[in-house]
């Protein structure tokens, strides 16, 4: 009788660990498994990390819903998380790849020490080489900023390829940026970080991304993912990253003169000069007259 008690009460205790997975949700996009991406190099303007986009500092990452996984803490939440928008930006040179991702974070919540950060609002970047053969080689960067003081936050859960970095906490590496609703984050990240000693046009590289939204923490205690690519947020897996190619640099537009525009700019000068000049002589042909009228209308006033 014991036993049937204690393996009874086993089964409960099983069932009750088991609970909170098998209530989470989750969307799994049919190409979600190395999507492939290109990303081109930095443009003359540069990079600035302020947690905004600057106008030819980035261009977009294009995706879609196929290449990405969504997760929820229950199906209402989940379905809540798959209607916010991501959008994923970047640039690289021949140290760092320059990443930016802006989220829909409605209440952005962060009040977890660096290393618990995924429980509540944070962005997740998974490096590796493109060819990784080991699922667990990575290198897995966590940033976020406490909600209370905005103290900005780093933790680095896997570090590989000799690669060991802890960036500055004071904005000029990472920022973590919230505004109307919606946080920017946007991280400089060492080439070594993907096992490379320098970038090059042609290189490609392994990239997961994943944000942690709500927090099973505080609140409703209901949180999520919105993961591109896969091996992250489900089980550590580089295999399954998405295939980046580094691609030509960012072109930024010359302000071009033409011959036709220097003629027809020359052209309009000549009229205006012109047109100037007439008015110029008329003006003084009528003053000459109004002397000479002057000057008569006083003689006449004389001999009378």
């Amino acid at each position: 009788m014991k036993k049937i008690i204690s393996f009874s009460l086993a089964i409960l205790m099983i069932a009750v660990l088991m609970a909170p997975v098998l209530a989470a949700s989750s969307k799994i996009g049919s190409k979600v498994a190395n999507p492939t991406a290109t990303v081109k190099g930095k443009s003359s303007k540069g990079v600035k990390i302020d947690g905004a986009i600057g106008e030819y500092e980035y261009e977009e990452i294009p995706y879609t819903v196929d290449n990405l996984r969504y997760e929820g803490k229950d199906d209402a939440y989940l379905a809540q998380i798959m209607k916010y928008s991501m959008k994923m930006y970047a640039c690289w040179d021949s140290a760092k790849l320059y990443l930016a991702v802006v989220v829909d974070t409605p209440s952005f919540v962060q009040t977890q020490e660096a290393a618990k950060m995924y429980h509540e609002e944070c962005i997740q970047v998974a490096c590796a080489k493109v060819d990784e053969k080991g699922a667990e080689t990575r290198n897995e960067l966590g940033f976020s900023k406490n909600s209370s003081t905005g103290a900005l936050m780093f933790n680095a859960w896997s570090s590989v390829y000799d690669f060991k970095w802890t960036p500055k906490t004071d904005g000029s590496e990472f920022q973590v940026v919230t505004k109307s609703g919606k946080t920017t984050y946007e991280m400089a990240i060492p080439c070594g970080a993907f096992g490379s000693a320098s970038f090059k046009q042609g290189d490609r590289i392994g990239l997961n991304v994943c944000i942690c939204v709500g927090s099973d923490k505080v609140g409703d205690k209901k949180n999520g993912q919105i993961e591109y690519s896969i091996g992250t947020g489900d089980g550590k897996d580089a295999t399954k990253y998405a295939k980046i190619t580094l691609g030509e640099a960012i072109a930024v537009p010359v302000a071009t003169t033409t011959a036709a525009t220097t003629k027809a700019a020359a052209t309009s000068a000549a009229k205006a000069a012109t047109t100037a000049a007439k008015t110029a002589d008329a003006s003084v042909i009528i003053a000459a007259v109004a002397v000479v009228a002057l000057a008569g209308i006083t003689v006449c006033k004389k001999k009378h």
